[in-house]
Protein backbone atom coordinates (compact mmCIF):
# COMPACT_ATOMS: atom_id res chain seq x y z
CA UNK A 1 0.00 0.00 0.00
CA UNK A 2 2.76 2.47 0.92
CA UNK A 3 4.60 1.70 -2.30
CA UNK A 4 1.48 2.39 -4.39
CA UNK A 5 1.07 5.67 -2.52
CA UNK A 6 4.72 6.57 -3.24
CA UNK A 7 4.18 5.91 -6.96
CA UNK A 8 1.08 8.12 -6.83
CA UNK A 9 3.35 10.85 -5.41
CA UNK A 10 5.74 10.25 -8.33
CA UNK A 11 2.89 10.49 -10.83
CA UNK A 12 1.70 13.77 -9.32
CA UNK A 13 5.22 15.21 -9.35
CA UNK A 14 5.76 14.19 -13.00
CA UNK A 15 2.44 15.76 -14.03
CA UNK A 16 3.37 19.02 -12.31
CA UNK A 17 6.87 19.06 -13.86
CA UNK A 18 5.51 18.42 -17.37
CA UNK A 19 2.85 21.08 -16.90
CA UNK A 20 5.25 23.85 -15.90
CA UNK A 21 7.71 23.00 -18.69
CA UNK A 22 5.14 23.78 -21.42
CA UNK A 23 6.25 26.13 -24.20
CA UNK A 24 3.16 28.29 -23.78
CA UNK A 25 4.40 29.26 -20.31
CA UNK A 26 7.77 30.42 -21.65
CA UNK A 27 6.55 34.04 -21.55
CA UNK A 28 6.80 33.89 -17.77
CA UNK A 29 10.10 34.27 -15.94
CA UNK A 30 11.32 31.39 -13.73
CA UNK A 31 10.44 33.52 -10.69
CA UNK A 32 6.88 34.03 -11.95
CA UNK A 33 6.40 30.31 -12.64
CA UNK A 34 7.86 29.38 -9.25
CA UNK A 35 5.41 31.82 -7.64
CA UNK A 36 2.46 30.43 -9.61
CA UNK A 37 3.36 26.82 -8.77
CA UNK A 38 3.22 27.66 -5.05
CA UNK A 39 0.53 30.34 -4.87
CA UNK A 40 -1.81 28.22 -7.02
CA UNK A 41 -1.85 25.50 -4.34
CA UNK A 42 -3.27 27.79 -1.64
CA UNK A 43 -7.04 27.61 -2.49
CA UNK A 44 -7.13 23.79 -2.43
CA UNK A 45 -4.93 23.58 0.68
CA UNK A 46 -7.12 26.14 2.44
CA UNK A 47 -10.15 23.92 1.75
CA UNK A 48 -8.41 20.95 3.38
CA UNK A 49 -7.52 23.02 6.46
CA UNK A 50 -11.10 24.35 6.68
CA UNK A 51 -12.42 20.78 6.75
CA UNK A 52 -9.79 19.38 9.13
CA UNK A 53 -9.45 22.44 11.36
CA UNK A 54 -6.32 24.18 12.67
CA UNK A 55 -4.22 21.66 14.63
CA UNK A 56 -2.34 22.13 17.89
CA UNK A 57 0.95 23.78 16.91
CA UNK A 58 4.18 22.98 18.75
CA UNK A 59 6.70 25.74 19.43
CA UNK A 60 9.40 24.65 16.89
CA UNK A 61 6.93 24.74 13.98
CA UNK A 62 7.34 28.41 13.08
CA UNK A 63 11.14 28.20 13.07
CA UNK A 64 11.15 25.03 10.95
CA UNK A 65 8.56 26.27 8.44
CA UNK A 66 10.26 29.67 8.00
CA UNK A 67 13.65 28.07 7.29
CA UNK A 68 12.02 25.53 4.97
CA UNK A 69 10.09 28.21 3.06
CA UNK A 70 13.20 30.33 2.51
CA UNK A 71 15.21 27.37 1.18
CA UNK A 72 12.26 26.08 -0.86
CA UNK A 73 11.84 29.50 -2.49
CA UNK A 74 15.45 29.41 -3.68
CA UNK A 75 15.13 25.78 -4.80
CA UNK A 76 11.90 26.53 -6.70
CA UNK A 77 13.56 29.40 -8.55
CA UNK A 78 16.50 27.19 -9.61
CA UNK A 79 14.04 24.44 -10.62
CA UNK A 80 11.96 26.69 -12.86
CA UNK A 81 15.09 28.32 -14.27
CA UNK A 82 16.38 24.86 -15.24
CA UNK A 83 13.11 24.05 -17.05
CA UNK A 84 13.36 27.38 -18.90
CA UNK A 85 16.99 26.88 -19.98
CA UNK A 86 16.99 23.26 -21.19
CA UNK A 87 14.60 20.46 -22.26
CA UNK A 88 12.91 18.55 -19.45
CA UNK A 89 14.51 15.27 -20.59
CA UNK A 90 17.97 16.78 -19.97
CA UNK A 91 17.33 18.61 -16.71
CA UNK A 92 14.96 16.39 -14.69
CA UNK A 93 17.39 13.44 -14.32
CA UNK A 94 19.65 15.67 -12.20
CA UNK A 95 16.95 15.48 -9.51
CA UNK A 96 18.03 11.84 -9.04
CA UNK A 97 20.80 13.25 -6.86
CA UNK A 98 18.28 14.36 -4.20
CA UNK A 99 17.80 10.93 -2.54
CA UNK A 100 21.58 10.45 -2.61
CA UNK A 101 22.06 13.82 -0.86
CA UNK A 102 19.33 12.87 1.62
CA UNK A 103 21.38 9.96 2.89
CA UNK A 104 23.44 12.68 4.59
CA UNK A 105 20.73 15.25 5.41
CA UNK A 106 17.97 12.97 6.75
CA UNK A 107 19.83 11.60 9.83
CA UNK A 108 20.71 15.18 10.81
CA UNK A 109 17.13 16.48 10.63
CA UNK A 110 14.84 13.51 11.38
CA UNK A 111 14.68 10.24 13.33
CA UNK A 112 14.08 8.20 10.16
CA UNK A 113 16.09 5.00 9.82
CA UNK A 114 16.81 2.82 6.79
CA UNK A 115 18.00 -0.76 6.48
CA UNK A 116 21.27 -1.64 4.78
CA UNK A 117 19.49 -3.09 1.73
CA UNK A 118 17.08 -0.16 1.73
CA UNK A 119 20.08 2.16 1.59
CA UNK A 120 21.45 0.14 -1.34
CA UNK A 121 18.04 0.51 -3.01
CA UNK A 122 18.19 4.30 -2.64
CA UNK A 123 21.65 4.28 -4.22
CA UNK A 124 20.57 2.02 -7.09
CA UNK A 125 17.54 4.22 -7.85
CA UNK A 126 19.81 7.29 -7.89
CA UNK A 127 22.32 5.53 -10.17
CA UNK A 128 19.57 4.36 -12.51
CA UNK A 129 18.02 7.78 -12.92
CA UNK A 130 21.52 9.26 -13.31
CA UNK A 131 22.01 6.91 -16.28
CA UNK A 132 18.91 8.35 -17.94
CA UNK A 133 20.78 11.68 -18.11
CA UNK A 134 23.48 10.18 -20.37
CA UNK A 135 23.67 12.25 -23.58
CA UNK A 136 23.87 9.12 -25.77
CA UNK A 137 25.58 9.08 -29.15
CA UNK A 138 27.08 12.33 -30.43
CA UNK A 139 25.29 13.21 -33.68
CA UNK A 140 28.45 14.74 -35.22
CA UNK A 141 31.17 12.21 -34.32
CA UNK A 142 29.03 9.14 -33.65
CA UNK A 143 30.96 8.52 -30.41
CA UNK A 144 29.22 7.43 -27.20
CA UNK A 145 30.39 9.06 -23.98
CA UNK A 146 31.44 7.17 -20.87
CA UNK A 147 30.06 6.92 -17.35
CA UNK A 148 30.92 10.53 -16.47
CA UNK A 149 29.24 12.04 -19.54
CA UNK A 150 26.17 13.16 -17.56
CA UNK A 151 28.44 15.10 -15.18
CA UNK A 152 30.12 16.75 -18.18
CA UNK A 153 26.65 17.60 -19.51
CA UNK A 154 25.84 19.27 -16.18
CA UNK A 155 29.03 21.33 -16.34
CA UNK A 156 28.28 22.51 -19.89
CA UNK A 157 24.52 22.96 -19.57
CA UNK A 158 23.32 25.97 -17.53
CA UNK A 159 19.90 24.36 -17.15
CA UNK A 160 21.43 21.21 -15.67
CA UNK A 161 23.60 23.32 -13.34
CA UNK A 162 20.52 25.13 -12.08
CA UNK A 163 18.79 21.78 -11.49
CA UNK A 164 21.83 20.56 -9.53
CA UNK A 165 21.44 23.45 -7.07
CA UNK A 166 17.70 22.72 -6.84
CA UNK A 167 18.41 19.03 -6.08
CA UNK A 168 20.86 19.93 -3.30
CA UNK A 169 18.41 22.38 -1.68
CA UNK A 170 15.46 19.97 -1.97
CA UNK A 171 17.53 17.37 -0.09
CA UNK A 172 17.38 19.70 2.91
CA UNK A 173 13.81 20.96 2.55
CA UNK A 174 12.24 17.54 2.01
CA UNK A 175 14.02 16.25 5.11
CA UNK A 176 12.59 19.23 7.04
CA UNK A 177 9.05 18.26 5.98
CA UNK A 178 8.76 15.65 8.72
CA UNK A 179 9.58 17.86 11.76
CA UNK A 180 7.24 20.52 10.34
CA UNK A 181 4.39 17.99 10.03
CA UNK A 182 5.09 16.47 13.45
CA UNK A 183 4.86 19.96 15.00
CA UNK A 184 1.44 20.64 13.37
CA UNK A 185 -0.35 18.64 10.63
CA UNK A 186 0.29 17.89 6.96
CA UNK A 187 -2.35 20.17 5.42
CA UNK A 188 -1.68 23.06 7.86
CA UNK A 189 2.08 22.85 7.25
CA UNK A 190 1.59 22.88 3.47
CA UNK A 191 -0.79 25.85 3.63
CA UNK A 192 1.55 27.94 5.82
CA UNK A 193 4.67 27.03 3.87
CA UNK A 194 3.12 27.76 0.48
CA UNK A 195 1.71 31.07 1.74
CA UNK A 196 5.21 32.01 2.92
CA UNK A 197 6.68 30.84 -0.39
CA UNK A 198 4.16 32.90 -2.35
CA UNK A 199 5.03 35.96 -0.25
CA UNK A 200 8.81 35.47 -0.66
CA UNK A 201 8.68 34.80 -4.40
CA UNK A 202 6.12 37.57 -4.96
CA UNK A 203 8.37 40.01 -3.13
CA UNK A 204 11.33 38.90 -5.25
CA UNK A 205 9.32 39.56 -8.45
CA UNK A 206 8.42 43.08 -7.29
CA UNK A 207 12.03 43.85 -6.30
CA UNK A 208 13.30 42.53 -9.65
CA UNK A 209 10.92 44.80 -11.55
CA UNK A 210 11.91 47.83 -9.48
CA UNK A 211 15.65 47.19 -9.86
CA UNK A 212 15.39 46.51 -13.61
CA UNK A 213 12.77 49.20 -14.09
CA UNK A 214 10.62 46.81 -16.09
CA UNK A 215 7.11 47.62 -17.19
CA UNK A 216 4.47 45.33 -15.75
CA UNK A 217 1.97 45.89 -18.57
CA UNK A 218 3.16 43.06 -20.84
CA UNK A 219 3.56 40.65 -17.96
CA UNK A 220 0.06 41.51 -16.69
CA UNK A 221 -1.45 40.84 -20.12
CA UNK A 222 0.37 37.48 -20.33
CA UNK A 223 -0.75 36.62 -16.81
CA UNK A 224 -4.41 37.27 -17.70
CA UNK A 225 -4.26 34.99 -20.74
CA UNK A 226 -2.46 32.20 -18.88
CA UNK A 227 -4.27 32.57 -15.53
CA UNK A 228 -6.47 29.45 -16.02
CA UNK A 229 -3.37 27.41 -16.85
CA UNK A 230 -1.52 28.64 -13.77
CA UNK A 231 -4.49 27.91 -11.49
CA UNK A 232 -4.71 24.41 -12.95
CA UNK A 233 -0.96 23.90 -12.46
CA UNK A 234 -1.20 25.04 -8.85
CA UNK A 235 -4.04 22.59 -8.19
CA UNK A 236 -1.99 19.73 -9.66
CA UNK A 237 0.91 20.80 -7.45
CA UNK A 238 -1.34 20.89 -4.36
CA UNK A 239 -2.54 17.31 -4.97
CA UNK A 240 1.07 16.15 -5.44
CA UNK A 241 2.15 17.76 -2.14
CA UNK A 242 -0.85 16.39 -0.22
CA UNK A 243 0.00 12.89 -1.44
CA UNK A 244 3.61 13.54 -0.40
CA UNK A 245 2.79 14.41 3.23
CA UNK A 246 0.31 11.53 3.40
CA UNK A 247 3.01 9.09 2.25
CA UNK A 248 5.41 10.39 4.93
CA UNK A 249 3.15 8.75 7.51
CA UNK A 250 4.00 5.32 6.12
CA UNK A 251 7.66 5.42 5.05
CA UNK A 252 11.07 6.93 5.69
CA UNK A 253 11.92 10.16 3.88
CA UNK A 254 14.83 8.71 1.81
CA UNK A 255 12.59 5.87 0.60
CA UNK A 256 9.77 8.21 -0.37
CA UNK A 257 12.10 10.57 -2.22
CA UNK A 258 13.85 7.68 -4.00
CA UNK A 259 10.51 6.36 -5.31
CA UNK A 260 9.22 9.89 -5.95
CA UNK A 261 12.24 10.60 -8.17
CA UNK A 262 11.05 7.89 -10.55
CA UNK A 263 8.86 10.78 -11.73
CA UNK A 264 12.03 11.81 -13.59
CA UNK A 265 11.66 8.74 -15.78
CA UNK A 266 8.02 9.61 -16.51
CA UNK A 267 8.75 13.25 -17.36
CA UNK A 268 11.84 12.29 -19.40
CA UNK A 269 9.81 9.73 -21.35
CA UNK A 270 7.31 12.51 -22.08
CA UNK A 271 10.21 14.56 -23.46
CA UNK A 272 11.47 11.61 -25.52
CA UNK A 273 8.20 10.30 -26.94
CA UNK A 274 5.83 13.28 -27.06
CA UNK A 275 8.07 16.31 -27.49
CA UNK A 276 10.79 14.44 -29.43
CA UNK A 277 13.51 16.34 -27.51
CA UNK A 278 16.11 13.61 -27.98
CA UNK A 279 16.28 9.93 -28.93
CA UNK A 280 16.49 7.28 -26.16
CA UNK A 281 19.80 5.38 -25.89
CA UNK A 282 20.64 2.03 -24.28
CA UNK A 283 22.06 3.93 -21.29
CA UNK A 284 18.58 5.34 -20.71
CA UNK A 285 16.95 1.91 -20.91
CA UNK A 286 19.55 0.48 -18.51
CA UNK A 287 18.88 3.39 -16.15
CA UNK A 288 15.15 2.66 -16.08
CA UNK A 289 15.88 -1.00 -15.30
CA UNK A 290 18.22 -0.03 -12.45
CA UNK A 291 15.65 2.37 -11.01
CA UNK A 292 12.99 -0.37 -11.03
CA UNK A 293 15.42 -2.78 -9.36
CA UNK A 294 16.25 -0.19 -6.69
CA UNK A 295 12.55 0.41 -5.95
CA UNK A 296 12.09 -3.39 -5.62
CA UNK A 297 14.92 -3.50 -3.05
CA UNK A 298 13.27 -0.73 -1.04
CA UNK A 299 9.86 -2.44 -1.23
CA UNK A 300 11.12 -5.91 -0.23
CA UNK A 301 13.89 -5.10 2.24
CA UNK A 302 13.39 -1.48 3.26
CA UNK A 303 11.38 -2.21 6.41
CA UNK A 304 13.01 -3.60 9.56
Amino acid sequence: MWLLLAFAVAGGAATSDIFFSQKRLDAFSPLAKAWAARAGTIPLLACFVAVQGVPAIAAPFWMFVTINAALDALASFFFMRALALAPISQTMPIMALTPAFMIATTPLLTNDTVTSLGLVGVGVVSLGVYATQHPGRDTASGAVGGFWSPIAAVVRNPGARAMFFAAALFAVTRALDRPCIEASSGSWYLLVEHALLAAILGGAIVIRRIVKRESGATALQSAKSAAPLLVLGGSVNAVAFLLHVWALGFMSVPYLIAVKRTSIILSSMWGYLVRKERAPHWYHIMGVALAIFGVALIALYGKK
